[in-house]
């Protein structure tokens, strides 16, 4: 009993680490912008990224089933991990995109 109820301890206590290295993440800035649409139960809505990391995250939430995504980036090499229900653009301006869906 003393073994499991360490081992639960531990678990919780690598969740934390995990969490802490999550957000350090998600706060880091790999000099690109991405800008998410997820397509999903008939709703739209819009994401923006600074790093490719968290993008994919987003990314891996949606597999064609649940939801399609659209990933707009000013990151050339930008290669996500297709989970069959994605498409990439190649996005210039942040504010183009914006615009354009607005207007449609």
């Amino acid at each position: 009993m003393k073994k499991l109820k360490q081992l639960s301890i531990d678990l919780k206590n690598a969740e934390k680490n995990v969490a802490t290295i999550k957000k350090a993440i998600e706060a880091m800035d790999d000099g690109f912008q991405y800008v998410v649409l997820t397509h999903c139960y008939q709703t739209l809505s819009m994401d923006t990224y600074s790093n490719y990391h968290t993008t994919q995250e987003h990314i891996d939430h949606y597999y064609g089933d649940n939801g399609l995504v659209e990933v707009y980036t000013t990151n050339p090499d930008f290669k996500p991990e297709d989970n069959g229900g994605l498409r990439t653009f190649e996005l210039l301006e942040v504010d183009d995109l914006e615009e354009y869906l607005l207007r449609n």
